[in-house]
C-alpha cells in the first residue's frame, strides 16, 4: 500500500498526519494510534472508509453548513444575493406564494425557487420544490 504523510488540513498539532490511501482520506494521532476522517471527509460505515463531505458541508465529520455567503462542492461557490436568502446547498433562494380557492378547499403553496450557478459560470439551473398547505373551510 503506498501512503503519503502530509499535514492535515486546519489541525494545528505536530502529532496528527494525514495519510491518502486510495479511495480514501484517513487522519490520525502518533501518540494514540487512532485514525479518524480527516477535515472535508465523513466516515462511509457501508465502505468503510473516508469519503469526501456532501455537497454543502464542510469540516470535521461533514459537520459544518457551508456559512454563507458561500455553498456548494468544498463551499467554494458564492451566493450573490442576501445571506438570509444564501442555501448552503443550492445557492440563493426566492419565494413566491401561490394561493388558490376552489368550492370546498384552500390551497396555500410556497415555492422556492432555487437557482445556483457554478463559478466556471455554467448554466443557471432552477430547482423548484413545492409545499402545500390544505386547509378544509368549514
Amino acid at each position: 500500500m503506498v501512503k503519503i504523510v502530509r499535514v492535515c488540513f486546519g489541525l494545528i498539532l505536530l502529532n496528527q498526519i494525514c495519510q491518502h490511501k486510495i479511495l480514501a482520506k484517513i487522519c490520525g494521532d502518533r501518540s494514540t494510534n487512532e485514525s479518524y476522517c480527516c477535515p472535508g471527509y465523513k466516515l462511509d460505515e457501508i465502505l468503510k472508509n473516508c469519503t469526501a463531505c456532501d455537497i454543502g458541508y464542510y469540516g470535521l465529520n461533514c459537520e459544518d453548513e457551508c456559512p454563507p455567503p458561500y455553498y456548494g462542492h468544498n463551499c467554494k461557490s458564492k451566493c450573490n444575493c442576501t445571506e438570509i436568502s444564501c442555501h448552503h446547498v443550492y445557492g440563493c433562494e426566492l419565494y413566491q406564494q401561490d394561493i388558490r380557492n376552489d368550492s370546498t378547499s384552500k390551497f396555500s403553496e410556497w415555492k422556492p425557487s432555487i437557482a445556483f450557478s457554478t463559478q466556471e459560470k455554467q448554466k443557471i439551473k432552477a430547482l423548484n420544490i413545492e409545499f402545500m398547505n390544505i386547509s378544509k373551510e368549514e
